[in-house]
């Protein structure tokens, strides 16, 4: 019985994924009215206070209008090499940070010059993991903080502190 709520699931994402080649967003409601499924408009898909709505309709078009046609299809393939990316970069991250961090309770430290020693990319992402490991919650850090903690680090100054906004 399991099976076929996911059979009927798997049916219909697949219609979906069908329909992503379709160029123009204005022919989708049309395509699928012809694959005999509903189609539904959130009225808050025009509102252009929201910032997707105004990306939408406003900076995509005048992207493809000024300076390329295919401006969608190739962020899409940028945002998938990005993507793709990231996550190479976050097991890198995840395999360094298991061999070098010292991890005593919500406590991280590392030692300076070998994190230093590293690329500036994955010394970024093991200060986000560190504090990712030490903070309760669901808390971040903000690029900004992150600058902070790298100019820090390469001063080679003690004694020094900086605000990362967790205690707000």
């Amino acid at each position: 019985m399991l099976s076929r709520p996911r059979l009927a699931r798997n049916s219909y994402r697949s219609r979906l994924r069908k329909l992503k080649p379709c160029s123009a967003r204005r022919l989708i409601p049309l395509r699928v009215k012809c694959r005999g499924i509903s189609w539904r408009e959130d009225a808050s898909n025009l509102d252009t206070q929201y910032l997707r709505n105004r990306l939408r309709q406003e900076l995509i078009p005048s992207l493809r209008h000024r300076y390329n046609q295919r401006i969608v299809p190739q962020l899409a393939t940028t945002a998938d090499i990005l993507r793709e990316e990231s996550e190479a970069l976050q097991c890198w991250a995840t395999e360094v940070f298991d061999r070098e961090a010292v991890v005593e309770g919500s406590n991280v430290s590392w030692n300076v010059d070998t994190l230093l020693s590293l690329p500036a990319g994955l010394q970024k992402r093991l200060l986000r993991l560190s504090f990712e490991k030490a903070a309760l919650g669901n808390h971040r850090l903000s690029a900004k903080n992150v600058a902070s903690i790298m100019e820090l680090l390469s001063t080679g100054n003690s004694g020094m502190s900086l605000e990362t906004g967790f205690f707000r």
